[in-house]
């Protein structure tokens, strides 16, 4: 009997339109997020590590390139957000244009705060407005004020449901425990962003667990669920879904089609037909040498063509590597949809013992992934 595992034969498709070089001057370069401006000039805005350091609560700002081209080149970075003085960074960017044409830039700034005698890094979720094409910007609003959770939103997460409807996924922790485990919430807005709001439900994972739910993302199916996937340190996504436009949810359950390390997974549609699914699949098994890596690797592309309904193999049953040298690391993407092909953004390790290193942009065609 023959017992011996063989592996799915899986096609490589994309090609490098960009990536960042780090130096002892920039250290970290992702974390993005791509709008297409009205004159048809593709954005990326993404978080910049000044100095050394390439740390989560190291100093970073929010730059930004453009491309005239449909991504096939791409201009010298500007200064989009500095952090500001009291600042420790800001990061973490999800651009969205607004069912009313205004464009929304929202991120995470991370300020200290003493709790209960001990300094503590919380997240702050912040939000501008643009009404003249990311020209300039309003003040930042602190979008849910608190003096105790940190609210960590992750790069390319925040949607605007067909209702009108805004939803940002939040992993939320209170930072006056020992030991914080995340917890999902979900914050609303009904008025463009102007103000948001709590939904009421914090969930926590059913059982004791160090790390709980992190980096959660969203995805709203043709008929109106929301289907909120989310990072655990089990070995695969976590998922849950909402009828009534996030305020109720399901209970959370393991989904073991999205096996994987510590990484967070993205769900786009594209071209009005295929819905995408990035993640890294292979999970800490046992008996895996990562050497200093984190096990981001390779990095997967399920496609579904029935809205990922189901989501499983039958759902998604078409595979594509993105990266598939096990020597690096790739986490973090973004995705923007460009009518015949897509661009997706990424961390790329670069041979670095850091996962969190350089910017790739990588462009994929319609018919490479087409049946």
């Amino acid at each position: 009997m023959n017992c011996e595992a063989r592996e799915i034969p899986i096609k490589k498709v994309g090609r490098q339109v960009f990536f960042s070089e780090t130096n002892e001057h920039i250290s970290r370069t992702g974390e993005g997020s791509f709008l297409r401006l009205k004159d048809g000039t593709i954005m990326h805005a993404y978080t910049e590590y000044t100095g050394p350091g390439y740390h989560d609560h190291d100093p970073a700002n929010i730059v930004a390139i453009y491309s005239t081209d449909e991504g096939e080149t791409w201009t010298e970075k500007k200064l989009l957000i500095a952090k500001d003085e009291d600042a420790i960074n800001v990061m973490s960017v999800s651009l969205l244009r607004l069912q009313n044409d205004e464009i929304l830039l929202i991120y995470i700034r991370k300020v200290k705060e003493i709790i209960n005698d001990a300094e503590r890094v919380l997240c702050r979720i912040t939000v501008r407005r643009s009404s003249d094409e990311c020209k300039t910007w309003s003040a930042p609003l602190d979008a849910f004020p608190d003096k105790q959770y940190s609210h960590i939103l992750n790069n390319d997460r925040v949607i605007q449901l067909k209702s009108g409807r805004l939803i940002a996924p939040i992993a939320k922790t209170d930072m006056a425990m020992e030991r914080p485990s995340g917890a999902l919430m979900f914050l609303l807005s009904d008025d463009n962003g102007h103000s948001w709001f709590d939904s009421g439900n914090h969930i926590k994972m059913p059982f004791e667990n160090r790390r709980g739910f992190e980096e959660p993302g969203l995805y709203q199916h043709d008929d109106g669920t929301l289907w909120c996937y989310t990072r655990t340190n089990i070995g695969c996504q976590f998922c849950l879904f909402s009828k009534d436009e996030g305020i109720t949810w399901t209970v959370p359950a393991p989904n073991v089609f999205f096996t994987g390390a510590r990484s967070p997974m993205l769900v786009k549609k594209v071209f009005g037909q295929y819905t995408l699914a990035i993640f890294n699949p292979i999970s800490l098994y046992t008996g895996r040498n990562m050497g200093k890596l984190r096990g981001r690797a390779p990095f997967l592309m399920a496609v579904s063509e029935t809205d990922g309904v189901g989501h499983d193999a039958n759902a998604f049953p078409n595979l594509f590597y993105l990266e598939d040298d096990m020597d690096n690391d790739y986490c973090y993407p973004a995705v923007i949809d460009g009518k015949d092909y897509f661009l997706v953004a990424y961390y790329h390790s670069n041979g670095r013992e850091k996962p969190l290193n350089n910017l790739k942009i990588i462009k994929i065609h319609k018919d490479e992934i087409a049946k």
